[in-house]
């Protein structure tokens, strides 16, 4: 029998974010919403390697165009379209 663990990391830094998790929730405020959850598969442990990798710069990227979007507000018709908290699987 093998336990599982669940942890909630709340951060504002995105190296962080991409570097510990294994799935990232991009929240906007006003009104506070989930705007986008990324999913990141990289294996266990990570190495400064995984740091300096394209692969950490991509997930890196997603996020930023993510928090931009969802800093825009929601009725704005340049705002891409993403999933509602609904939507997103756990």
């Amino acid at each position: 029998w093998q336990k599982r663990w669940t942890t909630l990391f709340v951060t504002h830094n995105s190296y962080e974010a991409v570097f510990l998790s294994t799935r990232v929730v991009v929240m906007a405020a006003q009104p506070g919403r989930i705007v986008a959850e990324v999913k990141i598969a990289a294996p266990y442990p990570r190495t400064e390697s995984f740091r300096r990798s394209r692969e950490f710069a991509d997930h890196r990227y997603e996020l930023a165009q993510h928090l931009a979007a969802g800093s825009r507000s929601p009725d704005d018709p340049n705002l891409a379209c993403l999933p509602d908290a609904e939507e997103i699987t756990p």
